[in-house]
């Protein structure tokens, strides 16, 4: 069998390479690995990938596909890492029974044990498999932390090496019977290195999140993602160069989606580290752009002015942006822009003439895809919006925007071309909710959402009776809200 790791954008310069995998553990799972890589991966002392980062680079070169990551088990296991293997396959399969079961409590029991052995494997030996990735990257050790997440609620606690010292034993994660409850959890917590976060999903490090302005050096990005397949970065900025001159190392390419987050310091050198990161050489695999902020603070206009000129844009096919935006109109305006595919502005409210100024991005022609969930644009918005042709359009987030039966019927000259549509958290009435219905095509809908919306058990019975599982609604009572 052979596995092929291909990253197929055209702006990647590739090289080819083949590793044969040796050992009767493979036999049945992969014999070859081969992998096409970017050029700016190549070990620079001229050394060939070692077997184990061979894989590391697969299995990011295809997140979604599952035959690297399970050979990648089977290699561990005949290396002697057989806690390490387990935990790979049993989060697969965990994530495959999850999918298979909508991820819909309560869960069968087999879902339950699956869970239960995950989270006993990471809690006794995460610390121990994580310790070198962090270390590579300047953080020391791992620390407790019990944090509150609002949407998934899990909370991780992670022991740290001096209470292994002062205690005896060996370094465990703590967590609550809620991690892994979705087969994947989040370590967060460490108060002075620059590893903020890090996302265990599959069995293995996607995601990681650093901070610029951390006291402690970056030490060494490349050994990092080496040792793990990130291809999902967040980086939180400060006035801090040399901090971002050690992170911007030719492992990057490996990244698909970046976040920078700008946080409280809107000084002169952040806003330049912003501009800096932006023009980093080492991005060419980032198709996906998030800007995220504090949400007490807007970001200011300098910063989305840096953005809309950023080499980054044409290579983009989505761009979302969770802070309080001033103004849209030079990312709008950018013709970098023109391919997007999709875009999302949500969590805070727009300005009065947000709605026209989207109407009239560069991006539009194009667009598939737009989010503008808790944005106050209300009818009025709704109304502009649907004045102007979307041709591509396919999917409509509009959640919590103070909508009422008349900004869905505003709406229903977009209606008939969209798969997905959501329309939680607003004001419609049975009458505007079967309006909107009339107004859908059934062939292309995959999705409609319209949870939290005072709809009487009759509409809902007859919208499900009508959409089957494609319509999602729970009631503010349901949820205890």
């Amino acid at each position: 069998m052979v596995i092929v790791a291909t990253r197929a954008r055209p702006r990647r310069e590739e090289a080819r390479f083949v590793l044969h995998i040796p050992g009767e553990a493979l036999d049945a799972r992969a014999a070859t690995v081969e992998c096409a890589r970017p050029a700016a991966l190549n070990r620079s002392d001229g050394v060939g990938m070692s077997e184990r980062e061979a894989f590391i680079e697969a299995i990011a070169a295809n997140p979604g596909e599952s035959a690297a990551r399970l050979a990648f088990a089977d290699w561990l296991q005949e290396h002697g890492e057989e806690e390490r293997a387990e935990f790979v396959r049993r989060s697969h399969e965990l994530l495959a029974r999850l999918s298979e079961v909508a991820w819909a409590p309560p869960f069968p029991a087999d879902v339950l044990g699956a869970q239960e052995r995950v989270r006993e494997l990471f809690e006794s030996h995460g610390a121990g498999w994580l310790e070198p990735f962090c270390r590579a990257l300047g953080t020391k050790e791992p620390v407790p932390v019990r944090r509150k997440r609002w949407l998934s609620r899990l909370w991780l606690r992670v022991a740290t090496g001096a209470a292994d010292r002062m205690f005896g034993g060996p370094r465990r994660l703590r967590g609550s019977l809620d991690d892994f409850r979705f087969g994947h959890a989040r370590v967060e917590g460490w108060p002075r290195g620059p590893v903020k976060s890090l996302d265990v999903h599959h069995g293995l490090v996607t995601q990681l999140e650093i901070d610029l302005g951390s006291p402690l050096p970056i030490r060494d990005a490349g050994a990092a993602f080496r040792l793990e397949p990130v291809n999902r970065l967040s980086v939180r900025i400060a006035d801090a160069p040399d901090q971002w001159r050690r992170l911007n190392a030719p492992c990057l390419a490996r990244v698909t989606s970046l976040t920078v987050e700008v946080g409280g310091d809107h000084a002169t050198g952040a806003a330049e580290t912003f501009e800096k990161i932006g023009r980093g050489e080492n991005w060419s695999g980032v198709d996906d752009f998030h800007l995220r902020g504090d949400f007490l603070r807007p970001v200011p206009h300098e910063y989305v002015e840096r953005l809309a000129r950023s080499p980054l844009l044409p290579g983009l096919r989505s761009l979302s942006v969770t802070t309080d935006f001033p103004d849209l109109r030079p990312l709008a305006a950018s013709p970098l822009l023109s391919d997007l595919q999709t875009f999302g502005v949500w969590g805070h409210r727009l300005p009065d003439d947000a709605a026209d100024v989207i109407g009239r991005a560069a991006f539009r022609p194009n667009l598939e895809e737009l989010d503008l969930s808790m944005t106050h644009l209300g009818n009025d918005g709704a109304e502009r919006l649907a004045a102007v042709a979307w041709p591509k359009l396919r999917a409509l987030e509009f959640g919590f925007n103070e909508l009422s039966d008349a900004g869905v019927r505003s709406l229903l000259p977009l209606v008939p071309q969209l798969s997905g549509l959501g329309l939680a958290g607003n004001a419609l009435t049975d009458t505007g909710a079967l309006v909107l219905a009339d107004a859908i095509d059934p062939e292309k809908l995959e999705s409609l959402w319209l949870s939290y919306n005072p709809l009487s058990p009759r509409a809902v019975a007859a919208l499900r009776d009508r959409f089957g599982p494609r319509f999602h609604f729970r009631s503010r009572e349901e949820d205890g809200l």
